[in-house]
């Protein structure tokens, strides 16, 4: 259970035919309120030595070794507007983080951006709209840089170029960050030219 929401795990797992042990870092997608289990947003890597265990092997009620909750990369106290912004697995400590903000009653203003490349590659669009839907506080905005359409999608490009359309003047805001770190350098960038001090974005890289 993450001490605090955004925080990671290292998932420790034996394969077979490895010959030592498989250790992988996964964000938390829960709340730190939760004391029952754990969600993790796994990416399916298919020249991976972890994921295709995971998906193709591992069975229900299989045991892993957990170690953690680790990282520096959750909600600061505070009352400043966020913009958060994440790709692909990167979704994760956001989940989090919005759940446990859910779950304490905190408002703070938050406006997430979720990128990727294809529809299929959206998920939990459902869920974060009717989020947004029942709390004014929270706005939703995602993404997609390919040239698919999706019916749950009504903003295309890179994600900057997303988020440079929606925001106009950061200067007051914090920022989070979580992706790769092509993704974390460019928003970074983009931040700090729309006002936002670059001690007050956080971010988490893999």
């Amino acid at each position: 259970i993450p001490d605090l929401a955004g925080q990671f795990v290292t998932l420790v797992a034996k394969i077979p035919g490895q010959k030592v042990q498989v250790m992988r870092c996964f964000s938390f997608a829960t709340s730190s309120r939760v004391v029952d289990h754990v969600d993790l947003i796994v990416r399916r890597t298919p020249n991976g030595t972890m994921t295709p265990y995971l998906f193709e092997q591992a069975e229900t009620g299989e045991e892993f070794r957990i170690i953690g909750p680790y990282g520096a990369f959750h909600l600061r106290p505070g009352t400043a507007p966020c913009i958060w912004i994440g790709g692909g697995s990167g979704l994760s400590p956001f989940l989090g983080m919005l759940q446990d903000m859910l779950d304490k009653g905190v408002k703070r203003p938050v406006h997430l951006f979720f990128g990727a490349v294809l529809p299929q590659d959206l998920y939990y669009v459902d869920l974060l709209n009717d989020i947004a839907r029942q709390h004014d506080w929270f706005r939703f905005t995602p993404a997609l840089s390919g040239e698919e359409r999706s019916s749950v999608c009504s903003d295309y490009g890179l994600i900057t170029d997303v988020v440079a359309r929606h925001v106009q003047d950061a200067s007051d805001c914090e920022g989070y960050l979580c992706g790769g770190p092509g993704m974390i350098g460019a928003c970074v960038k983009l931040l700090t030219e729309k006002g936002m001090d670059r001690n007050k974005i956080y971010y988490d890289r893999f």
